[in-house]
């Protein structure tokens, strides 16, 4: 199971994105800086110049990314999309 769960405070806007694993085996993960992650970064910075958070690894029976963007600072806003089907947050200058 996947999913994205958006939190907002007054000083920043929190992602939550999540997908459950199973395993029958006790297994210790240790989190590594892939492609995806490094690319996920360098758009951040891109967008949100040191003003963003990033951390992931696992939480229990799921692999969990959690970005923080704050809502003061440098970078662009957050323009929001939304229909009854699906959401995108996209960012504009």
């Amino acid at each position: 199971m996947f999913s994205i769960k958006r939190f907002e405070t007054a000083y920043a806007i929190e992602y939550h994105v999540s997908n459950i694993f199973e395993t029958n085996a006790t297994v210790t993960i240790i989190p590594k800086e892939g492609t995806g992650i490094k690319y996920v970064k360098t758009r951040l910075q891109e967008a949100f110049p040191n003003a963003w958070e990033m951390s992931y690894g696992p939480i229990e029976n799921k692999w969990e990314v959690k970005i923080t963007v704050k809502k003061t600072g440098g970078g662009r806003e957050c323009l929001i999309v939304e229909d009854e089907h699906w959401r995108h947050d996209g960012f504009h200058a």
